[in-house]
This record gives structure tokens, C-alpha cells and sequence, in this order.
């Protein structure tokens, strides 16, 4: 179903401290297709960040999942994968807006966090 989908990344909550020293410094990169991806700022040394961020995507037809990736921030290096989540589009295109909690996994599987997501959809 084509739309627009506007995304709130409001916050996250007991993310996977990836870091052997120091603190995480997680950012969130969202996507609807492989060709449009949005940002989130780095927020400093915070298992609990609150980003408050706003991001818009032209969702084509076909595409039903938003992914979210996210990472620690590293200026030296590679950043450090935190976790991710795919959420479906589908209770946001039926119902106009949807909002949760929604779990961080690791590549293995395993827990890494929450993440709370605002969205709305309009045709």
C-alpha cells in the first residue's frame, strides 16, 4: 500500500553496552527500501537515550516493514552493532498511527534492548 509514513524515534532502554571500556553512544538507522534510509543523532554515554527524532518516508507498494538498526558509536573505528528490530507496517497503515516498545535483538538472537517508535500512516 503506498503512503507516507512518518516515524518518531523516541527512545530506548536497556541497550546492550557493546563497549569493553567506556559507555555506548548508540545513533538508529531506519529503513523502509534499500534505496531511502534515515539517522538518528548519536546521543553520548546512554544505555537509555531519547532521541525525539522525526523522519518521513514515501513507502512504495510492496513495502510493509520498517527496520531499525542500531549502533554504538565509534569515531575511530567501525561503529558496533547494538541490535535491530523489522516492524510491521501494518497495524500503522490499518489503523493511522500506531506506537510500542519494541524489542533489540542481536544477530544471534538474543536481547539487546528496547526501542519506542511513533508512527503514523497516510494513504
Amino acid at each position: 500500500m503506498r503512503g507516507t509514513l512518518e516515524v518518531t524515534v523516541v527512545s530506548a532502554r536497556e541497550l546492550r553496552n557493546v563497549e569493553t571500556f567506556g559507555k555506548v553512544d548508540p545513533f538508529v538507522i531506519l529503513t523502509v527500501d534499500k534505496k531511502h534510509s534515515h539517522k538518528t543523532q548519536v546521543v553520548k554515554n546512554s544505555r537509555a537515550p531519547n532521541w525525539q527524532e522525526h523522519f518521513s518516508f514515501d513507502v512504495p507498494d510492496g513495502y510493509t516493514n520498517l527496520h531499525l538498526e542500531c549502533y554504538d558509536y565509534d569515531y575511530l573505528k567501525a561503529n558496533d552493532f547494538i541490535g535491530a528490530v523489522t516492524i510491521p507496517l501494518t497495524p500503522a497503515m490499518n489503523q493511522g498511527s500506531h506506537d510500542s516498545w519494541y524489542p533489540l535483538l542481536t544477530k544471534h538472537g538474543k536481547p539487546a534492548g528496547d526501542i519506542y517508535i511513533e508512527m503514523d500512516f497516510k494513504r
